[in-house]
């Protein structure tokens, strides 16, 4: 993975993707209206339908990095496409800027759809994932297993190799 923080902290308004920043310090929070747009919602009826039902959760990822326990906030979810199809998208976020004590003063991130992000300038080009041989889930960010749609599984075969998730290592080998 290239360096993430410094690619994220290069993410501005022209950016062709949705991006957050909160400013600790300032109390700020801002964003583009890409998010709107990538997400068929207007801001209103997203943080209705989504930040609602799982504030919980993010707040337990953003803890983690306010923390310090981990360098990247990383949250997947789900949105159905006015289509009616379901896609998975992945929000991301690292600190930028630490005060003199090393507390995070100012945090920057951005969401993409899954499909795309192996695509990015977030992926090195030579990167292998892995996948599990049960279930299927694959391992992004050397963090979490998620369920990857199949014509993505297609679209990035040349870079897959195998292995067990946690969970299905102890559910067929314990």
């Amino acid at each position: 993975m290239k360096d993430l923080a410094r690619i994220i902290d290069k993410i501005n308004e022209s950016s062709p993707f949705p991006w957050w920043e909160w400013d600790i310090k300032k109390g700020s929070f801002r964003f583009n209206s890409g998010k709107e747009i990538l997400l068929h919602f207007d801001l209103e009826k997203f943080l209705n339908l989504y930040y609602l039902n799982s504030t919980r959760n993010s707040l337990k990822e953003l803890r983690k990095l306010l923390n310090n326990d981990v360098k990247i906030y990383q949250k997947f979810f789900q949105v159905k496409e006015p289509t009616g199809e379901y896609k998975w998208y992945l929000d991301l976020g690292v600190v930028v800027k630490e005060n003199e004590k090393g507390k995070p003063e100012v945090l920057k991130g951005f969401i993409i759809e899954l499909e795309k992000f192996f695509e990015s300038p977030f992926v090195e080009k030579d990167e292998i994932f892995i996948l599990c041989s049960y279930c299927k889930r694959m391992k992004v960010l050397d963090l979490k297993w998620i369920k990857v749609p199949e014509k993505v599984l297609e679209s990035i075969k040349n870079k897959i190799s195998h292995s067990l998730c946690p969970t299905c290592l102890k559910k067929f080998y314990s």
